[in-house]
């Protein structure tokens, strides 16, 4: 798949299915890269900019979560990837971070 906007309304539905589901965490950026054949840091990019009620956010060393519209704001918000203390507790609970996960293989 080479067209962006294309591509961004796939990753658009992926956050709307997985939001539908009452799920909060994204497959991994390897699997998404995979899935629709483009690069991690495409994929990266444009889950970043995807503009909507519910917004997409990274957990450095975690993967991609949502953030529903009645959730706490983030801490931090300056940057790609926050680290899990930018995220206010009462979110990160109801965010089931695997601690066995590991982005390198």
């Amino acid at each position: 798949m080479t067209d962006s906007v294309e591509l961004r309304n796939e990753l658009l539905e992926l956050v709307m299915q997985t939001a539908a589901k009452g799920e909060r965490e994204l497959p991994s950026l390897r699997d998404l890269s995979a899935r629709y054949g483009v690069a991690p840091n495409t994929v990266k990019r444009l889950l970043l900019e995807l503009d909507g009620e519910i917004k997409v956010f990274a957990i450095h060393g975690r993967g991609f979560f949502l953030q529903f519209p009645n959730d706490p704001p983030l801490l931090s918000d300056d940057s790609d990837s926050l680290m899990e203390s930018d995220v206010p507790p009462e979110l990160l609970e109801r965010i089931e971070v695997d601690l066995r996960y590991s982005p390198v293989p």
